[in-house]
């Protein structure tokens, strides 16, 4: 061997040194990150409403409300409060009703009083299914001829009153069920925006990581390619895997264990005054509304626990690799074993640095501070997790 030939193996191995730290790093840094946007996505459904007899009602509201949001219109979710005949959406200022029954008739007739045979949604339009839109415009017709529609005389205006649903009602029964092509399909649609974000940020993290542990800009750059795609895929198969695992009886169970127990850990936090004050505002800040007393709580809570049950599941999927090189004889059992508990231990510190960073963030700025502090104290609660992990291991 000439001395050229070992002195660029030495570099290579160097170089393989370095992006197996950078990787390791970025991985640590963003594991919480990742779950927690992950469990963002989760909490922007009414996933617990799913299993429930007029589930696919709420499915409807849900994937309606985000085909609005993907073709960039402003989308506000007004429906959650559960105002008596109040609006399920409101979308560029208009106020929209979904009614998804298994008939054009039905969901006509559920936009009126059964009493009165008057509309009971004054100032709202009606989103019906996407194949029963046709039919549900001319029961519209018939209704304005027999005066039901206050303020509306012309039966022409039929389809001013009517919206067509971007899924059909047999789409939105299956989205409410796990495995269904259709249901994946709607989780992965709910969890590409933050999917995208994680892909980016763990670009600019994995790019400055490598760049700390020494690799060229070109190094660092192809590092950072395919370490974003690495998280991105991560964040999605964890998002996906979350939903469709709450869609089952185990899943359901399991997320109340865990509010059981988030619950009791902010009943105490909510007994001083400093800890109700920092539940509060962390919580109106996250979730973008006033929110205090009972009502933080209960948000906090869902939040919270959405959070431990991703965190638990990205966890999950991002040691598949490592078990199918253990299985395969590539790594050791004790490795396995060592590897496993650094990505637990740095997923839980990112998760638990993120509600750290945000609760500080929201008292120098109250939204944004809570986005940056909860991105950084992810990004340091990964890493610190991660290194104390294989400190105590190695």
């Amino acid at each position: 061997m000439t001395l050229f030939q070992f002195s660029s193996r030495n570099e290579a191995s160097a170089s393989s040194d370095q992006q197996r730290k950078a990787s390791a790093e970025a991985r640590a840094a963003m594991g919480g990150f990742s779950a927690h946007k992950a469990s963002e996505a989760v909490e922007s459904t009414q996933w617990r409403q799913y299993n429930k007899r007029t589930g696919h009602g709420h499915t409807a509201e849900d994937v309606n409300a985000l085909h609005d949001i993907h073709r960039g219109n402003d989308v506000q979710k007004t429906g959650w409060n559960n105002s008596l005949n109040g609006s399920d959406r409101i979308v560029n200022g208009v106020k929209i009703q979904d009614k998804y029954c298994q008939t054009a008739r039905e969901s006509v007739n559920a936009f009126f009083d059964g009493a009165n045979g008057k509309s009971k949604y004054d100032g709202q339009v009606l989103e019906v299914p996407l194949d029963q839109y046709e039919e549900a415009v001319r029961i519209m017709q018939d209704k304005i001829r027999n005066g039901q529609v206050p303020g509306v005389n012309n039966p022409a205006d039929a389809a001013k009153l009517i919206r067509r649903g971007c899924v059909t009602y047999d789409q939105a029964v299956a989205m409410t069920k796990f495995g269904t092509k259709e249901s994946l399909w709607f989780d992965v649609k709910n969890q590409a925006v933050v999917t995208s974000l994680a892909g980016g940020v763990g670009f600019v993290v994995s790019y400055l990581m490598g760049k700390k542990n020494g690799l060229s800009d070109k190094e660092a750059f192809e590092h950072a390619c395919k370490s974003a795609g690495k998280t991105a895929a991560a964040t999605m198969v964890t998002g996906v895997a979350t939903q469709q695992f709450l869609r089952t009886g185990m899943g359901r169970s399991a997320m109340a264990v865990t509010e059981k127990v988030v619950k009791r850990g902010l009943d105490s936090g909510m007994k001083s005054a400093f800890g109700k004050k920092v539940i509060e505002k962390t919580t109106s800040a996250a979730f973008k509304r006033e929110l205090s007393g009972q009502a933080a709580k209960r948000m906090a809570t869902r939040g919270l626990s959405s959070n431990v049950m991703t965190a638990a599941i990205a966890g999950a999927v991002t040691s598949i690799p490592d078990t199918y090189r253990v299985l395969n004889g590539k790594i050791s059992r004790k490795e396995y074993g060592i590897r496993m508990a650094e990505r637990g231990a740095g997923i839980g510190g990112g998760t638990a640095g993120t509600y750290v960073g945000m609760a500080i963030g929201t008292f120098f700025c109250p939204v944004v501070g809570t986005a940056i502090g909860g991105f950084i104290g992810g990004m340091l609660g990964g890493i610190g997790g991660s290194t104390v992990a294989s400190k105590c291991l190695r």
